[in-house]
């Protein structure tokens, strides 16, 4: 049993662990570690051991378990784990903090079995992969609260970058950058559940401004403002399976392609219930939500969405379910002020008003695909053509109001059937 209270390792080295490495218990309160060096742990390494019983001929294998109490690990470097390593055992870190920190894989921490981290800063530390923490396959790990700004990865998960179980409640991520998921990167065999987290300010040069999903994702609640990517998802691309319920909130988000808040891709199947996409947009289609896989939606608000080019709130390719839903004030430059659908599309008891296009479908347009329209109303909603709902495919309308909406070339003030 180890207990490190105070005091400072300096530009200490080892292969693991620079300065400290564990594998037995402990606990290390109020220390500071700067400019230490290992393979593994840039500062600490928590590990285990085996225990051989000559009476059963059995061996028992043991992990360690270190707790990280306060304290300050800067400038610390590593090939994984920058400033801190779990490689067999349990690490619990609360109210550290890590800046400048760097690895090739999880620049402050990488883990590979157990992480529990409560609140701290992680700022400013770079990696490969995971510019702050890096939970590898098969690892479980919790972030609770904590701050994560201005961490960077050259490849994905500009903070954290997940293969494993990763639970994150209450968090911050802000100014966080890589080429895929800004703040987050989930892998294909990750699970990720991030519940009240803030997103702010992150961006990825390709997807996924904050969160880069192939796994299987949720997220509940939480604020997602102003993360941009160069490419497709302004907010969160998902590849693989995401859930977005709790009143989730996205505002300001930015694609230069598509997607100003979310891309679901081919394959790919994204359910979001309730919440709010206010004012995000993209360069391309589908100022809030571009879908090319699977998309429920059940209950949002899409207000003051635009894209440049289709869809100022959903440009949708494949299959899309919408229901209850409210689109008001969104705006495309050339068509589906709300919505554009080429695949096939339901839309239930969803309320469009005050969308616009100077091209074709103020509210709708339903581009060779089908269309399925139940009930709804559609007021002052305006276009070239079709000022709510502009029809060059197959479309089913049963139901619904219709007032106030134009059409400034005179085809069709409502709808317009090519």
């Amino acid at each position: 049993i180890l207990t490190v209270s105070g005091g400072s390792f300096l530009s200490n080295v080892a292969p693991y662990g620079g300065a400290v490495e564990n594998m037995g218990s402990a606990l290390l309160e109020n220390v500071v570690f700067s400019g230490n060096f290992a393979s593994s742990g840039g500062a600490v390494c928590n590990y285990g051991g085996s225990v051989y019983d000559e009476a059963t001929s059995s061996t028992t294998y043991i992990g360690g378990t270190t707790t990280v109490a306060g304290g300050t690990f800067s400038a610390n470097s590593a090939t994984t784990g920058g400033a801190a390593a779990n490689g067999w055992g349990l690490l619990n870190v609360s109210n550290a903090v890590f800046s400048a920190n760097s690895a090739t894989g999880g620049g402050a921490v990488a883990n590979a079995d157990s992480l529990s981290i409560a609140g701290g800063t992680f700022s400013g530390n770079s990696a490969t992969s995971g510019g702050a923490i890096l939970n590898s396959q098969w690892a479980s790990a919790t972030l609770l609260s904590g701050v994560f700004a201005e961490n960077a990865a050259t490849s994905q998960g500009g903070a954290v970058w997940n293969g494993g179980a990763l639970e994150i409640s209450g968090a911050t991520f802000s100014l966080n950058e890589t080429s895929r998921g800004g703040a987050a990167c989930n892998a294909a065999s990750g699970t990720l559940t991030v519940s009240g987290a803030a997103f702010y300010g992150n961006s990825a040069s390709y997807w996924g401004g904050a969160v880069y999903n192939e796994g299987t994702a949720t997220i509940e609640g939480g604020t997602f403002s102003t993360n941009v990517a160069s490419y497709r998802g302004g907010a969160i691309y998902n590849g693989g399976t995401a859930t977005i319920v709790g009143g989730a909130q996205f505002s300001q988000n930015v694609a230069n392609a598509s997607g100003g808040a979310l891309c679901n891709a081919s394959g790919a199947s994204a359910t979001v219930t309730g919440g709010a996409f206010t004012e995000n947009s993209a360069t391309y289609q589908g100022g809030a939500i571009c879908n090319e896989g699977e998309l429920q939606i059940f209950d949002a608000t899409f207000e003051g969405n635009s894209a440049g080019y289709a869809g100022g709130a959903i440009y949708n390719m494949n299959s899309a379910a919408i229901s209850g839903a409210v689109f008001s004030g969104n705006s495309a430059t050339y068509g589906g002020g709300a919505v554009v659908n080429y695949g096939a599309a339901t839309i239930t008891d969803a309320d469009f008003v005050g969308n616009r296009t100077t091209s074709q479908g103020g509210a709708i347009l339903n581009s060779s695909g089908d269309l399925t329209v139940v009930g709804g109303t559609y007021s002052m909603n305006s276009a070239g053509s079709g000022g709510a709902i502009f029809n060059n495919g197959t479309a089913s309308i049963a139901g619904g109001t219709f007032s106030g909406n134009s059409a400034s070339r005179g085809n069709g003030g409502a709808i317009f059937n090519s």
